[in-house]
């Protein structure tokens, strides 16, 4: 089984709660789910920040802050633009977000 933890919506380092439960979610799926294979979907300017709060055991996909906002309100059109990590995004058969703004 393949679990993608959508951590898109970490913008900043300052603490709070749907980050720690970000976190820990993605380090226990990991952790007590032996043989599957845990990714995350975070922005350029956040993966060092996460990378040392979760560590690199995980497959990072890597977004810019432009592409977010493309993947957000028009994901056809980031398919047709970012091809190779759209497949990628697609490849996991479960999306867990975190984030409880999603539009």
């Amino acid at each position: 089984m393949r679990v993608l933890i959508d951590l898109l919506y970490i913008a900043t380092d300052k603490p709070t709660g749907i980050k720690k439960y970000g976190f820990k979610l993605a380090t226990d799926i990991l952790k007590y789910t032996e043989g599957n294979e845990v990714g995350i979907l975070c922005t350029d300017d956040m993966l060092e920040y996460i990378e040392s709060e979760i560590g690199k055991s995980f497959n990072y996909i890597v977004v810019t802050n432009k592409e977010k906002r493309i993947l957000g309100r028009d994901y056809p059109g980031y398919r047709k633009t970012n091809t190779e990590k759209a497949r990628a995004i697609e490849s996991y058969d479960f999306v867990i977000s975190t984030c409880a703004n999603i539009l």
